[in-house]
């Protein structure tokens, strides 16, 4: 991210992107999934239901932004739009319990809702106008 309100590319060329690379929604979901893997790698032993939780949930926003994209018609983007918000949504309330497990830092915890709150507010504009 070049400033914290721009979403940057994933790692893939311009000249290469696919549709769903393209969309704000997509990168903030995979810089979420960057920052959740990080977490993940420092969670202490005995904790594994979050992990698999937060690793779920993050990347399940991830691909429904794109299963989203790739759809042809409006209601079935709406329906992928509409699941990726919840799983965002999930992916929040994972931090939340991390917060109060105390298995995450205050940096980590606030830079994910950051990322989660742009995720959900790009894809809630993704499911009011599905073009």
């Amino acid at each position: 991210m070049n400033d914290s309100s721009q979403p940057v590319s994933a790692g893939v060329e311009n000249s290469r992107m696919l549709t769903f690379h393209k969309l704000d929604a997509y990168q903030f979901s995979i810089q979420f999934l960057r920052l959740a893997l990080e977490v993940i790698r420092d969670v202490p032993r005995g904790h594994a239901d979050d992990i698999d939780q937060l690793r779920r949930s993050a990347k399940s926003t991830a691909r429904n932004i794109a299963e989203g994209a790739g759809r042809l018609s409006p209601a079935d983007k709406v329906k992928h739009y509409a699941i990726a918000r919840g799983e965002a949504v999930e992916s929040a309330c994972s931090l939340d319990v991390m917060r109060l497990e105390g298995t995450i830092t205050e940096d980590r915890y606030n830079r994910g809702i950051e990322l989660l709150e742009r995720v959900i507010a790009t894809v809630t504009g993704l499911i009011n106008k599905p073009e």
